[in-house]
């Protein structure tokens, strides 16, 4: 018996309709979801309290001077205090000894382009102070300054690479309020070992006021949880998989689905979310959310007049720069042409 053509449509329209509703429920409880708060990151945090945009130096500051290096880190810690927050990197040395330094080989700093590669874990703290970390640095006029230079003069010029220790040594007594990253570069146990070995140099009672503005940062998530479970008295400041997983759910509004435990996070203007989606993060939305969670946000890789501008605009938290006395000097501008 066929089936009539008026009952067929009313089955058609019912099923529709099903579908619309079932829809329609879904948009609501996404829409929901979006009411549910996020679980702050910390109690409070410092930095939100600040009333300027505070400057961090990224490695140093390592468009004035050669990344991670004694004389980049004189610069902006001893000479001026442009800087609020000074960014090293660390990494151990084959004898177990902490270096201030970032890449796994020496190579792009010190050597000529088809040199063998010089790894920090292969060489021991006293082989890698050997080479000059300036020999391949381009200053602003284009000229290698410090190419080929004698080991004298190298080291004078404290273009050698530093250990923890020696870092924490020279700067413990330098500029009372500035904060220090500290940037764990290895993974896995490596990483948590190179955690073990910063601790056990703060540890010293005479850094006990420098260890209270020392923060680590990490972008392993083991090395992370090692310092939330082991030493969870240190600031941490996000990077990696935090950002991208942070990136996507404050756009998604979803932010409950990020538990995020640490008190900053470093970005990109226009950073990277899942499946490698850019976003532009340089807003007062995005802003507003990370504050909401206590979070205090890091613009980094800051050079251009621009990008200060929008960024100082937007009332960002830290502005983060290879070169800090520019971004200082951009924003010292605005506010003089603000006062008249």
């Amino acid at each position: 018996m066929k089936q009539n053509y008026n009952e067929t449509s009313v089955d058609v329209l019912e099923i529709v309709k099903k579908i619309g509703i079932i829809l329609g429920v879904v948009v609501i409880v996404f829409a929901c979801l979006n009411f549910i708060p996020a679980k702050k990151a910390c109690e409070s945090n410092a930095f939100l309290e600040k009333d300027n945009v505070l400057i961090m130096a990224e490695k140093g500051g390592y468009a004035l001077n050669p990344a991670n290096t004694r004389r980049a880190f004189d610069k902006v810690i001893k000479s001026n205090s442009d800087a609020d927050i000074i960014e090293l990197d660390v990494r151990t040395s084959k004898d177990g000894i902490l270096m201030v330094w970032e890449d796994e080989t020496i190579n792009a700093a010190a050597l000529a382009e088809d040199a063998e590669p010089v790894y920090v874990s292969e060489n021991t703290a006293e082989q890698l102070k050997t080479y000059n970390l300036g020999n391949n640095f381009v200053n602003k006029n284009g000229v290698k300054e410090y190419q080929n230079k004698p080991h004298t003069t190298v080291v004078s010029y404290g273009l050698t690479m530093m250990t923890f220790d020696e870092f924490v040594f020279r700067y413990h007594t330098s500029r009372s309020s500035a904060y220090y990253i500290v940037d764990i570069q290895e993974t896995g146990e490596k990483g948590c070992e190179a955690v073990d070995l910063a601790i056990k140099v703060l540890d010293d009672e005479s850094y006990e006021t420098f260890k209270k503005r020392v923060i680590f940062s990490a972008a392993d998530k083991s090395v992370k949880k090692y310092i939330d479970e082991k030493y969870p008295e240190f600031m941490v400041c996000g990077k990696g998989n935090y950002v991208r997983n942070l990136v996507t759910v404050s756009k998604l509004g979803y932010q409950f689905l990020h538990n995020a435990n640490y008190e900053l996070v470093q970005v990109d203007m226009k950073a990277e979310g899942l499946f490698g989606i850019k976003f532009n993060v340089a807003k007062k939305s995005f802003l507003r959310k990370t504050e909401g969670r206590n979070i205090a946000t890091i613009y980094t890789n800051i050079t251009t007049k621009d990008d200060i501008e929008v960024l100082y605009e937007l009332g960002a938290h830290v502005i983060a720069s290879p070169d800090p006395i520019y971004v200082d000097d951009v924003i010292t501008e605005i506010e003089k042409k603000a006062d008249k």
